[in-house]
């Protein structure tokens, strides 16, 4: 699975700028997930497992992880004044939310906020309804509404409380039993491999374990 989790690289010459390669989207996804589980489970789940795991209603799915907990403001901020240098919030963000966050919530960026406006202490499905009324906080989950390709599945898991927490479980299990690489003693091995005009280090029995999807960590 390792081939596949070289389109993740992003840089000059990589697979990802590639001509054939304008067409893929929601980049933005496999590395928010990334993020989330090595803040977890650090040096464990490839960036390849991850784009396998993460396809279709997967990715949806997982997105209902953010149904608890905090994000920095930091990462929501620049939604709430100029969006994409067009001088207003992000449209795909309810007014009354985004006056919310920018004159309560989320003044400055070191402060953190619930990332379930409705029920921010209960795992539940409530987040895909914030979906629908356009009031989750980071706008990696928004996409999941306005992408035409996923949007069915976000109003199904809206609307079927019991359904979510089902194919939630489902799709963690298929996270948990992705295989991970061995370690002997203390260390992978590792040796370089050309891709595209850089060499990247490999772990000789499956991979390296990315800290970010886009770039090999000897480039932190």
């Amino acid at each position: 699975m390792s081939c596949d989790g070289s389109i993740l690289l992003n840089h000059d010459g990589s697979e990802r700028r590639a001509e054939a390669s304008k067409s893929l989207r929601r980049f933005e996804v496999i590395d928010a997930i990334k993020a989330e589980i090595e803040e977890e489970c650090p040096g464990t789940v490839s960036c390849a497992d991850i784009r396998a795991a993460a396809s279709g209603d997967a990715t949806v799915l997982l997105g209902g992880a953010h149904t608890i907990g905090w994000s920095p403001c930091s990462s929501a901020q620049h939604r709430l004044h100029n969006y994409a240098g067009i001088g207003r919030p992000d449209e795909s963000l309810d007014y009354r939310y985004a006056n919310f966050l920018a004159k309560k919530e989320c003044r400055w960026a070191f402060e953190y906020v619930d990332r379930d406006a409705r029920t921010p202490q209960t795992f539940d499905s409530v987040c895909f309804k914030n979906l629908q009324d356009h009031t989750r906080l980071l706008s990696t989950d928004q996409s999941l509404y306005s992408d035409p390709r996923t949007s069915s599945i976000v109003d199904a898991l809206a609307d079927g409380p019991e359904f979510f927490n089902h194919q939630f479980a489902v799709s963690m299990t298929k996270l948990g039993n992705i295989l991970v690489p061995t370690v002997q003693d203390g260390q992978f091995a590792v040796s370089m491999t050309k891709l595209g005009n850089i060499l990247v280090p490999t772990v000789q029995d499956g991979g390296e374990i990315r800290t970010r999807c886009y770039s090999v960590n000897s480039n932190y």
